[in-house]
């Protein structure tokens, strides 16, 4: 049934197309907008459930990576011979973007097959799967901030003032997120090897971004490795929001807005060309 629906082909440089993605925007906002409720209910049991049979329960969301960032903090600062106290607020200011964008893009690379069932029987635009996977990640962002403040009260230490400019950055992570999300998650349907491949990418990722190491230790050789990943640039953006240690410039800025306006788009496309392909696909 699938090979029977036409497709059409896409030129981003036609009005038609604009016109097209316009009407699509419009169409899906109309449709999530309707659905607010039921995304608050996905995101609010996802959460609910995660530590359903605990006895602390939701505490583990602020207790989790609060004592996983304080082993690993203490390990690797007598690896790297650093200050344990400015280590530890240096290594959680980098993991918690990291950490977003790894299990939000992984989650949500998946969420069109997870939530096969309310795809094919619930009346709801394909892109609200991989929003509720972003959204719920977004939540944990918050309590892993919470866990970091923590920290920092313990330790005798305190956020830069600009950390009031995060939010902001939490949008932009927010938003690459999606965007990286809804075009992977159209990529799985076909190909369900993805996600092992996602997941081995992202902990090659890992080792070549700067959040075990300062980047002024990356040599020269490695440089061009560490300016290719994109994950870099929202892990300084972040680190640079919360500790203070330099101004942030309109580059730290500008590269991870325009990278998150591009995948966006991207995947807008993608959504549109293959919405009504999708559910026979499953």
């Amino acid at each position: 049934m699938s090979n029977d629906i036409e497709e059409k082909k896409i030129d981003v440089f036609d009005n038609k197309a604009y016109q097209s993605i316009f009407l699509y925007l419009k169409k899906t906002y109309k449709e999530l907008h309707t659905a607010r409720y039921a995304l608050f209910y996905f995101v609010r049991n996802a959460l609910r459930y995660r530590y359903r049979r605990s006895n602390l329960g939701f505490l583990w969301n602020i207790l989790n990576p609060l004592l996983t960032m304080m082993v690993m903090g203490v390990a690797f600062a007598l690896v790297f011979n650093r200050d344990i106290k400015v280590y530890l607020i240096y290594l959680f200011s980098g993991s918690i973007p990291y950490q977003f964008l790894n299990t939000s893009i992984q989650t949500a690379t998946q969420s069109m097959v997870s939530y096969e069932p309310y795809l094919k029987k619930v009346n709801l635009p394909k892109p609200f799967f991989p929003i509720v996977n972003v959204s719920i990640e977004i939540v944990n962002f918050v309590f892993m901030l919470i866990a970091l403040y923590i920290i920092t009260l313990v330790i005798g230490s305190k956020f830069s003032s600009t950390v009031v400019l995060l939010p902001f950055a939490m949008l932009i992570l927010y938003g690459f997120s999606l965007g990286v999300g809804m075009i992977l998650s159209v990529a799985f349907v076909y190909f369900r090897d993805l996600s092992n491949i996602v997941h081995v990418g992202f902990t090659a990722l890992f080792y070549v971004t700067p959040i075990l190491y300062p980047e002024d230790l990356v040599p020269e050789s490695l440089a061009m490795v560490f300016k290719f990943n994109p994950i870099s640039y929202f892990v300084l953006l972040v680190r640079r929001l919360i500790l203070g240690d330099r101004p942030t410039t309109l580059m730290d800025w500008g590269i991870p807005l325009i990278g998150t306006l591009i995948v966006l788009l991207i995947g807008t496309i993608v959504m549109m060309k293959k919405d009504r392909e999708i559910v026979y696909r499953l």
